[in-house]
This record gives structure tokens, C-alpha cells and sequence, in this order.
């Protein structure tokens, strides 16, 4: 027989299932959210990484065209020319990490734009170079460098950076706080559910203590009802045999 103490049990311990459950399902969904912050954060990290890169190689660009104006070099050609592949693998490369940033996607299309615009001021002040002479292609350069410069790309890249940047510290504050809440959750699942196996415990030992005096109750019950019976049939059994045998 279960008393009142053992129905409890079951619902506990039912309880203590669920808990789990609510707590597994929990963890799991803020895994996910620190996984996709995660890789946001990579992903931003390797853009920032590159849109320097790039603006380091169009430096060098720069650098390398201009010293062929003034010398006539044509080392520094090739290495002006290997610099502007390096610059445009460079944009690839930071357009295709924020495909899906469409704000990012839309000020790095205007910077790609000012980028090939003065890699066109640089191609054509080197074929004026080749053609004119040193003095007509310097000319050339310093009046388009009024619209195309290096300054005026560095504005546009500090903003695609400062913006990168908000992004990077948007995931990361939910990156830690994903991981709060799963620890937190955690610690008061496990909380609960020592508290509630305790009870359990204290509902198992009643449950016992309580079976424990029911079959003391019992067996007493069945000691007086045997002697209560057992005297009764014992006087009976007397007088019968009284009356089967009878004295003479």
C-alpha cells in the first residue's frame, strides 16, 4: 500500500525529468546563439583584418606607381601591377565574409568604387608616363588625387571599420551573455534538482517509517486477534469434550 508520502514521489521525481528537459532544451538554444555569435565575430575579425590589408596593399600601389614615374623603372611597373591584383583579391575577400551584412555590403561597394577609381588614376598616370614623360604624368597624378586619393579612401575604410567594429562588440557582449545564461540556467537546474532529490529522500524515509508502522500495527493486530480467538475456542473445545465423554 502507498501512502500519502509515496504518491508524492512519482511527481517529484517527474519533476525532476522535466527540469532536465527545460534545461537540456536551454543549453542547447544558447549553444546555437554562441556558435552564430562566434562565427560572426571570426568573420568580422578576418574582414577588419583585410580591409587593412587592402589599404596597406593600395599604399604600396601607390608607392610602387609613383616610383616609376620618377625613375622609369620598369621593376617598379611589375610590382605596381602585381600590387593592384593583390588589392582587388583583397576586396573579394572582405565582400564575400559580409555577404550577409547588407549595410557592410553597400559601404564596401562604394569603397571597392574609389578604390578601382584611383587604381585608374595610377594606370593612367604610368601609360602617361610610358608616353608623355615623368613631368606630364606627375601633372596628371596630383590633380586626380584631388578626388581619388589615398585620404579620401582611408575616410570611407575608418568608417567600414568603426561600423565592423560596433558589429564585433555587439556579438561579443551576446556571445557572453549566451554563455551566462546557459551557466546560469545550469547551476539552477542542478539547484532544483538537489533540492528535489532531498525531498525525495526525506518522502522515501517517511514512506518507509510509515510501512514500517503500518506492519507493527498489523502484526499486533493479528497477536491480539489470535489470543482474543484462541481462548474462547480453547474453553469451547472443553466442553466438548465433556460432552463426548462424560464421566461415569
Amino acid at each position: 500500500m502507498i501512502t500519502r508520502f509515496g504518491k508524492y514521489i512519482r511527481y517529484i521525481l517527474i519533476a525532476i525529468a522535466l527540469l532536465v528537459i527545460v534545461d537540456s532544451f536551454v543549453s542547447l538554444a544558447q549553444v546555437q546563439v554562441v556558435d552564430a555569435n562566434q562565427k560572426v565575430i571570426i568573420e568580422t575579425r578576418e574582414s577588419i583584418m583585410q580591409l587593412d590589408d587592402s589599404i596597406s596593399t593600395l599604399l604600396t600601389t601607390d608607392a610602387f606607381s609613383k616610383t616609376y614615374i620618377l625613375t622609369g623603372d620598369p621593376t617598379y611597373l611589375n610590382f605596381f601591377n602585381t600590387s593592384i591584383i593583390e588589392t582587388q583579391l583583397r576586396l573579394k575577400e572582405i565582400q564575400s565574409i559580409n555577404t550577409d551584412n547588407a549595410t557592410i555590403q553597400k559601404e564596401l561597394d562604394a569603397y571597392k568604387k574609389e578604390v578601382n577609381a584611383h587604381i585608374l588614376v595610377l594606370r593612367q598616370a604610368v601609360d602617361l608616363r610610358t608616353t608623355e614623360g615623368s613631368t606630364n604624368a606627375q601633372n596628371f597624378l596630383t590633380e586626380n588625387e584631388k578626388t581619388t586619393g589615398i585620404q579620401e579612401l582611408q575616410k570611407i575604410m575608418k568608417t567600414i571599420r568603426r561600423n565592423q567594429m560596433e558589429i564585433m562588440e555587439n556579438n561579443i557582449n551576446a556571445f557572453y551573455e549566451a554563455i551566462l545564461i546557459a551557466a546560469s540556467t545550469n547551476i539552477l537546474a542542478m539547484l532544483m534538482s538537489v533540492s528535489l532529490l532531498f525531498i525525495t529522500y526525506f518522502f522515501i524515509q517517511r514512506e518507509l517509517q510509515q510501512r514500517t508502522l503500518i506492519d507493527q500495527q498489523k502484526n499486533e493486530f493479528i497477536n491480539l486477534a489470535s489470543h482474543e480467538l484462541r481462548t474462547p475456542i480453547t474453553s469451547l473445545n472443553l466442553y466438548m469434550q465433556v460432552l463426548l465423554h462424560p464421566k461415569k
